[in-house]
């Protein structure tokens, strides 16, 4: 049954102006109003920023988008809401000396799961620093921070911004899209996500030994995806690189809404929504194809196992902080 416990809220509205290529957050905007509306909340999106409802935005800022939201909240007495994708964590290094007061322990900035000293091979460290000090300057009109699920971590991001808390938005449930005893798959593994030099290594070794993957070009609907998604056994999951640690809950959702389970290569992941992927921890890729080729053939009962843990993972006890969605309103003005 719905739970209604904001059906007198005002609302949310997501302003996606910051994401002039739509597919690139569609899974993001299909979770957000799946978690809200099983609360009885009202939620819509769009280019344009609402006075009526409190104002959602999808993380991806420069200069000139921070402008345009400060801007409006200055001029309308409003504020926003975060969405965070980045992995931005304040990391506690080991004991080291200090001369004016004895040990004590360091801590640094981490992006991407890596010191700001590092070398990047995903993307550009300026490219992160500028997307990093983007968010940290709208902190003064941000009135909640949002992860959807339990990534990303953004451990110690507190101290970053003015000791607030991240607000977990838990994973909604959600409705499956085929009949899996009914698809014959052309393909082992459909693989949707951005070219990296490391997926391409992997993908390259994939069809090598034989392994038919279906990639398909940049940009696709959710609709078409879902197609490419009924025409694989899985949906393989390769990290943007060979240090990257984390799964991605957005792809590991949208293929079981497709009734495809996802395999995920070169992680070993902890987070929540590891319980519902199939992870491969070897790293060397070689040996890949060996071990994906022991799947390929358990298709159907390996997605049924992780339709039903997902089923169990949205049942399990994650309250939503309700009073602070109330307080956001009254601030804005909404009440």
């Amino acid at each position: 049954m719905e739970n209604l416990a904001l059906q007198y809220h005002p609302g949310f509205h997501v302003w996606i102006f910051n994401h002039p290529k739509f597919y690139g957050v569609g899974d993001q905007l299909h979770f957000l109003f799946k978690y809200f509306k099983q609360f009885g909340a009202n939620i819509t999106c769009g280019n344009q920023p609402s006075l009526s409802r409190c104002n959602i935005v999808i993380e991806n800022f420069d200069d000139s988008t921070v402008g345009i939201i400060k801007e409006f909240c200055m001029t309308h007495g409003k504020s926003i809401a975060i969405v965070l994708t980045e992995h931005v964590d304040i990391v506690r290094n080991d004991l080291i000396e200090s001369y004016s007061e004895g040990r004590c322990h360091a801590t640094s900035v981490h992006l991407h799961g890596r010191s700001v000293n590092d070398d990047f091979s995903y993307l550009p460290l300026q490219t992160i620093q500028s997307r990093t000090n983007a968010l940290l300057n709208l902190s003064d009109c941000t009135s909640i921070y949002f992860r959807l699920g339990d990534l990303p971590e953004m451990r110690g991001f507190n101290y970053l911004c003015h000791n607030r808390s991240v607000e977990t938005l838990w994973f909604p449930h959600i409705e499956i899209t085929m009949d899996m005893r009914q698809v014959s798959p052309e393909y082992d593994f459909v693989f949707i996500g951005a070219r990296t030099p490391y997926r391409n290594l992997v993908l390259e070794q994939l069809a090598r030994n034989n392994i038919k993957v279906l990639i398909p070009s940049p940009g696709i609907s959710i609709k078409k995806r879902q197609q490419f998604y009924h025409n694989a056994k899985y949906c393989l999951n390769i990290p943007q690189d060979e240090e990257w640690p984390w799964l991605s809950p957005m792809r590991i959702i949208s293929g079981l809404q497709a009734g495809v389970a996802t395999i995920s290569v070169g992680t070993d992941d902890k987070s929540e929504i590891s319980v519902c992927t199939i992870q491969i921890a070897e790293r060397d890729i070689r040996r890949y194809p060996i071990i994906l080729k022991t799947f390929i053939d358990d298709k159907v009962d390996q997605t049924k196992n992780m339709i039903k843990r997902y089923a169990l993972l949205a049942s399990s006890s994650n309250v939503a902080n309700f009073d602070k969605y109330i307080s956001w309103a009254i601030t804005d003005g909404l009440f």
